[in-house]
């Protein structure tokens, strides 16, 4: 069965119950996807079309409208991010991949909080 959201074909049967009078199996079922509502996708997009607006009269570049997407969907999910940056940045290898992951933890650490270990 798809996911009706994302429209996935693997996702996880998490429940299931007989119902009229045990002719009918129901099913609750769990995606795979990450957990980005449909609100949150259209505030991403909203954003993004906001920056657009605010940058450009007439033509925008494709890299432009990724990194806004990257930036906003950065603040909304890290592993969502990280997914999408990957696949849009094209990362030729696990060096590439273990960068963008450091420098998204690193965001998401107060700045002047102390390190317990600094040397």
């Amino acid at each position: 069965m798809r996911c009706p959201f994302c429209k996935e074909d693997k996702d996880k049967v998490i429940d299931s119950r007989s119902s009229d009078a045990g002719r009918v199996i129901r099913r609750r079922r769990q995606c795979y996807k990450r957990p980005v509502s449909a609100e949150q996708i259209q505030q991403i997009a909203d954003k993004t079309e906001e920056d657009v607006f605010r940058q450009f009269d007439r033509e925008v570049t494709s890299a432009f409208i990724g990194e806004c997407v990257m930036k906003h969907l950065r603040d909304v999910d890290k592993v969502a991010y990280i997914r999408f940056a990957s696949v849009y940045r094209e990362f030729k290898d696990a060096g590439e991949l273990l960068d963008e992951v450091t420098r998204a933890i690193q965001e998401s650490e107060p700045a002047d909080q102390l390190k317990l270990f600094d040397s």
